[in-house]
């Protein structure tokens, strides 16, 4: 969408509904669609940094140690090539944006790279990361029982 708005931002004549037919006509899907969401990279890395950098090292003892593998679904972890635990993956994952060696493609892939290494996620997949770990700093659940 930015990038119809930036090709058209001297047409002071374009309307919304003109936008709109041509996000829907560029990339094949309505605005509106269940399955379909403007992320923002900006909050991304902002809740990346609220809840990977900021917090002190008791934070990051605190952090268990279960394998990625047998992580609830929820965690958007299932699809990653990491083979870890939670704890050493956040400790990647905060390295890499404490650092900025976070790169992000124009379909919203994230790539955290961190000394030899990179851990890939998709949208979806970090935005259920950035709840669930969310969620285990306010609860240390999990499991995600109430998520």
């Amino acid at each position: 969408m930015l990038q119809i708005l930036d090709a058209e931002k001297s047409n002071p004549s374009i309307t919304l509904g003109e936008l709109q037919q041509r996000f829907e006509s560029q990339f094949k899907v309505h605005p509106a669609n269940q399955d379909f969401a403007f992320y923002n990279q900006n909050q991304f890395m902002t809740s990346l940094l609220a809840y990977l950098c900021m917090p002190s090292e008791k934070f990051y003892a605190e952090l268990p140690e279960t394998p990625i593998a047998s992580l609830h679904s929820g965690w958007g972890t299932k699809e990653l090539s990491f083979s870890g635990s939670l704890k050493s993956l956040v400790r990647h994952l905060r390295n890499s944006v404490s650092h900025g060696h976070v790169a992000i493609t124009p379909e919203l892939m994230f790539e955290f790279c961190n000394r030899d290494s990179a851990v890939f996620f998709d949208h979806k997949n970090l935005h259920h990361f950035c709840q669930a770990l969310a969620y285990w700093c306010l609860t240390k659940d999990i499991s995600l029982k109430n998520l």
